[in-house]
């Protein structure tokens, strides 16, 4: 089980200056939870349609849905290998491709995953 993600809040994922970028795995998850059949339409104008059963019995849910994070890779690039930053950029998506293909079969799951990467300071 990963760590829920609130889309409506900030989160910070403690880094290290060390660290060049941060690739983030994340599952789509929903919940729903059964609610008396609406009396009035919803802020939008629109009635909530029922959810027929099989039985014929109808059943009216409020969904909820977030994200779980359940890998955070941070890497590290080291000075002395001397790596361009397309270097850099082609080994972080190296590792998006390996963790595209390791989470390709994750059962009953929507898998997204993102990457950032720190800025190169260059004075000159």
């Amino acid at each position: 089980m990963g760590t829920k993600i609130d889309h409506d809040k900030l989160y910070k994922i403690q880094t290290y200056s060390f660290h060049d970028a941060i690739i983030t795995v994340t599952e789509n998850c929903y919940g729903r939870t059964e609610i008396d059949p609406p009396t009035k339409p919803n802020k939008h104008g629109y009635t909530q349609s029922p959810t027929v059963h099989t039985d014929g019995t109808e059943h009216y849910y409020k969904y909820t849905h977030w994200e779980e994070a359940i890998a955070v890779v941070p890497l590290h690039f080291d000075y002395a290998d001397n790596l361009t930053e397309a270097d850099k950029v082609k080994t972080v998506l190296e590792t998006v491709d390996a963790l595209e293909k390791a989470y390709a079969s994750h059962p009953d799951g929507e898998i997204s995953i993102s990457w950032t990467m720190r800025r190169c300071c260059v004075s000159g």
